[in-house]
């Protein structure tokens, strides 16, 4: 079943467009598009049937991205139609909020920067009035929080432990084996393999059939994040 990924700013031709071209790039780079079904829109509908600003398409072009989405507001059915509704700064999240009609349309409201794992703004700025350096700025931005999306989801995770699984056990490097059990320093051992990712947001599991024994059944987890998991 595809997730299905609404990315919103304020006019929707900059960084939102950017962000649905980035996620459906890097998607189809994996081999993961027929995970994902991704779009974007704005809160604001005065640039309704525009293109980008040619300004973010010309920066976008440059790292590989084609940018051709057409701007289009918000809908009220957006919130039946998409599972996530990710905004790009706090102007849009509260726009967002406003429009949900339930809690659960709530529940489906996330900031972008909320994926970001190398970055430490709390908002994509809006380049509009910005110079090329402020165009570049929201492609990194936007570039980090989208690898981030892909590693919660635990789709690439996945995907490398089935090529690992693929490799021969000829090529495997041999562990030595003992028979000594190992004496207790009454701390967790360190895993031998790991995945590095944001494990949980809003105290939800993403990967709970990865960490059995710290999630309770509801899926719950009770790590903080960031968290460096053992692969099973």
């Amino acid at each position: 079943m595809k997730k299905r990924i609404l990315f919103v700013c304020m006019g929707n031709i900059c960084r939102s467009p950017a962000a649905e071209g980035i996620l459906r790039s890097k998607a189809e780079k994996a081999g993961l598009a027929e995970h994902y079904a991704i779009d974007s829109a704005g809160t604001y509908s005065g640039h309704s049937g525009d293109l980008p600003d040619p300004r973010m398409r010309e920066a976008a072009q440059r790292r590989g991205y084609r940018l051709t989405h057409r701007a289009r507001p918000v809908l009220d059915e957006d919130f039946s139609r998409f599972d996530m509704l990710i905004a790009m700064d706090e102007r849009n999240y509260d726009a967002l909020d406003r429009l949900a009609f339930t809690l659960e349309d709530k529940a489906k409201i996330y900031r972008m920067t909320d994926f970001s794992s190398r970055h430490d703004y709390d908002h994509v700025p809006d380049p509009y009035y910005e110079g090329r350096e402020g165009f570049e700025l929201v492609l990194d931005l936007l570039e980090d929080a989208c690898t981030g999306m892909l590693q919660r989801d635990g789709i690439l995770t996945e995907t490398r432990r089935h090529k690992r699984e693929q490799i021969p056990a000829a090529s495997e490097p041999k562990r030595p084996t003992s028979h000594t059990a190992p004496l207790s320093t009454g701390k967790r051992p360190a895993p031998s393999a790991i995945s590095i990712f944001h494990h949980s947001y809003r105290g939800r599991c993403f990967e709970p059939h990865q960490c059995k024994t710290t999630c309770t059944p509801a899926g719950r987890c009770t790590y903080p994040t960031p968290l460096r998991i053992a692969r099973h």
